[in-house]
């Protein structure tokens, strides 16, 4: 029952701190149309941003978290937590180098680019040269963001969710302020103010580095340099893993990168309305209860969603498939952590019996409850609910085979 406990406490923690985050970013995102607007800067600020984001997803919470945190909780709970911490040192000391070389190499590169500028075709200077002074700055900001990410990974392994769930906050309020700075200096062109921002924005990389290392340091596992272990068996295990993990996630951030330079290319405001539209996406409701009836497919659908728009959840499944919604949510939950997704993010109410649906009906602590199911179900939700809910309306599936299809496939769609 404890353990009950904690892990809900832990889920409304994340959610609190995510849905915090989550609103400051768009109270930051109104704040910089504001002020910024959608223009040639807002444009070239989302292409400068875009790059160091791609590394974040890369070395810092996407590839390199699912490498690194899984060989680390095993040597925390198998060996030491000092041995776990050597481990850390070592990779921590390697990322940073690697992302070190990859910022000064970057600044050389764009240097070229505008020394070869007419060769390669560039004529828009004005703009390429704002690109580029944004770039330069915010290069940095990549070190700062994935040693922070790191940290989170760590602190995550350990079973600390609160400092990793609130770190997001410091940017957001770092931006907001400055934002808020300008604003009393209406005098101030458009590039200027948006390289304030960048500025801004390079502080609270720094600050969000400091604050995990200064939680790791509180956990037991001092971050500082290491140049030894770099061919330790489980040193050489996270970056074998990390090339397999960033063959996936390195394709979907170069996808991005490259939609990017075609908005950016395309027109001089492109890029810079797209990053307003896909912030819209980013703003999650906290922690979710989810109802649904005898579908077990929807425990891992529901999950993901809920997961990728950076939420909590507790799903509720119906009786008749308890057995197979216990396992989906098992291996959804084991696939979270391994990957440094705080304990909890991911709930199954297991029980059966009408009282417990009634119950998750009236718990006061979900951000918002979605019922996926009958009329009855949907009639009991308006009857019990305590927070706010989002009703489906009714249907009926059709199916429709064209002639040519193959029976073999159709049969088992038909029966799923």
């Amino acid at each position: 029952m404890a353990s009950g406990r904690s892990i809900l406490k832990n889920t409304f923690t994340v959610g609190a701190f995510t849905a915090l985050s989550r609103v400051l970013g768009l109270v930051r995102e109104m704040f910089q149309s504001r002020l910024i607007g959608a223009g040639m800067e807002q444009s070239a600020f989302t292409l400068a941003f875009a790059i160091p984001n791609m590394a974040r997803k890369l070395f810092g919470e996407g590839a390199l978290t699912a490498a690194f945190v899984p060989v680390f909780k095993g040597a925390a709970e198998s060996e030491s937590l000092a041995r776990a911490a050597k481990l850390a040192r070592s990779v921590m000391t390697m990322v940073l180098l690697v992302l070190g070389a990859v910022v000064v190499l970057s600044m050389g590169a764009l240097e070229l680019v505008v020394t070869f500028r007419d060769a390669l075709g560039l004529h828009d200077m004005e703009r390429l040269k704002l690109t580029i002074r944004l770039v330069k700055t915010l290069l940095p900001y990549m070190i700062f963001i994935c040693g922070a990410a790191f940290g989170m990974g760590v602190l995550n392994s350990l079973g600390r969710f609160k400092a990793s769930s609130f770190m997001p906050c410091i940017l957001n309020v770092c931006w907001i302020g400055m934002l808020a700075w300008i604003s009393f200096f209406p005098a101030l062109r458009m590039d200027q103010r948006i390289h304030r921002v960048a500025m801004a924005i390079l502080v609270a990389g720094a600050a969000q580095m400091a604050f995990l290392f200064w939680r790791m340091a509180k956990a037991g596992v001092v971050p500082r340099l290491s140049f030894t272990g770099w061919r330790d068996a489980k040193v050489v295990l996270v970056w074998r893993n990390l090339g397999v993990a960033a063959l996936g996630a390195g394709a979907i951030q170069l996808n991005y990168l490259l939609d990017q330079l075609l908005a950016y290319c395309a027109s001089p405001w492109a890029a810079g309305v797209i990053g307003y539209a896909e912030r819209l996406m980013d703003l999650p409701l906290g922690v979710i209860g989810v109802l649904y009836e005898s579908s077990h497919n929807q425990t891992a659908d529901t999950a993901a969603l809920c997961l990728k728009s950076g939420n909590a959840v507790i799903l509720r499944g119906g009786s008749e498939a308890v057995n197979s919604n216990r396992i989906i949510a098992k291996v959804l939950t084991e696939a979270a952590l391994s990957v440094g997704l705080p304990d909890g993010c991911i709930q199954l109410l297991d029980l059966t019996g009408r009282e417990f649906t009634t119950a998750l009906m009236e718990l006061e602590d979900l951000d918002v409850l979605i019922p996926r199911g009958g009329r009855g179900l949907k009639a009991a939700v308006r009857e019990h609910c305590k927070v706010p809910y989002i009703m489906t309306g009714d249907g009926v599936c059709h199916i429709y085979f064209a002639p040519s299809a193959d029976p073999d496939m159709c049969v088992p769609i038909a029966v799923n």
